[in-house]
């Protein structure tokens, strides 16, 4: 046989090996090992609200679905006003405690909230605000009770974000708290925010808990934040307009300094009779650490002057 025969006989040799079925595995022979399987990942743990919490906005109570939730939480403000040079039959230099409010606040079956706050600083206990809202979308909701009128910019803020202890002299001239009902909502991601209400109609600066007269004001607030939802180093610019309207009488109210000392005080006899408007166009601006507010309040009340006694 010739070398080239025998390389051929060989590589045939091979293939017909290689084309062999396998060795039946004899009998008793254990099976073949299968590869091992990798390990089932474990499903990631249900994300569970704590039942308890507390931190920066007080403490917490709630259900696990968040469904019911009661908080508490309060803040404390210290005050002194000194009046150098100026008659002390009218003014007394003082520390004082010039807020005290807890606040209870929480949350019942997912869609209503409620709120209390009482005040019990300067030797008196006043409730502030007690209210329950409907909240079912954030487009309009509902809120029934005592809380802050619709109408001053920095009287919507806080007290426990306001720059001093006192607000400035165009917050004098709109309602403080009022007892109503009220429509509000944000729409398109907080572009536009509105507010329409009927309330009792508080006189300027008052805070109520009941209506003396049949009267009642409606109330009102838009503002607009074009840039609200881009980049725009104007994201934070917003701009709107407020007012009430109502028709009110009996007694107006005085007005105050910062240091709450009467600087106006309308003539004996003198009383609302009629309509009563208030208008106040206003703006804010924030940026890093820099804020802007901006606002202008007016009020006009038609009044009646008493006759003088013969």
């Amino acid at each position: 046989m010739s070398y080239y025969a025998s390389r051929v006989a060989l590589s045939a040799a091979l293939v017909a090996l290689m084309a062999r079925p396998p060795v039946a595995r004899a009998a008793g022979d254990p099976p073949p090992e299968k590869p091992a399987e990798p390990p089932a990942e474990a499903p990631p743990p249900d994300k569970k609200r704590p039942p308890a919490t507390a931190g920066p906005d007080g403490f917490a109570v709630q259900s696990e679905n968040g469904d019911y939730r009661l908080q508490l939480r309060a803040y404390l403000q210290f005050d002194g006003r000194f009046f150098p040079g100026v008659d002390r039959a009218l003014v007394v230099d003082t520390f004082l405690i010039r807020r005290a409010r807890p606040i209870f606040a929480g949350t019942l079956a997912k869609y209503f909230d409620f709120q209390i706050m009482p005040d019990f600083a300067q030797g008196t206990t006043t409730l502030y605000e007690a209210w329950v809202d409907f909240n079912y979308t954030p487009k309009a909701r509902v809120r029934v009770g005592k809380f802050k009128s619709p109408v001053g910019l920095e009287r919507l803020q806080s007290a426990m974000t306001t720059a001093f202890v006192e607000r400035a002299f165009p917050t004098a001239l709109v309602p403080n708290r009022d007892v109503g009902v009220q429509l509000y909502g944000d729409l398109d991601g907080g572009v536009v925010t509105y507010a329409v209400g009927l309330f009792d109609g508080a006189p300027d600066g008052a805070n109520i808990d009941l209506d003396l007269n049949d009267g009642k004001d409606v109330a009102g607030r838009l503002f607009i934040s074009p840039f609200k939802n881009g980049q725009s180093a104007l994201k934070n610019l917003g701009f709107g307009i407020a007012g009430t309207y109502g028709r009110q009488s009996g007694a107006l109210a005085a007005y105050r300094s910062g240091g709450q000392v009467s600087i106006l005080t309308l003539v004996s006899g003198i009383t609302a009779d009629g309509a009563r408007k208030r208008y106040s166009p206003q703006l804010s601006f924030y940026s890093g650490p820099f804020g802007l507010m901006a606002e202008y309040a007016q009020s006009e009340s038609r009044v009646l002057k008493a006759r003088p006694s013969r």
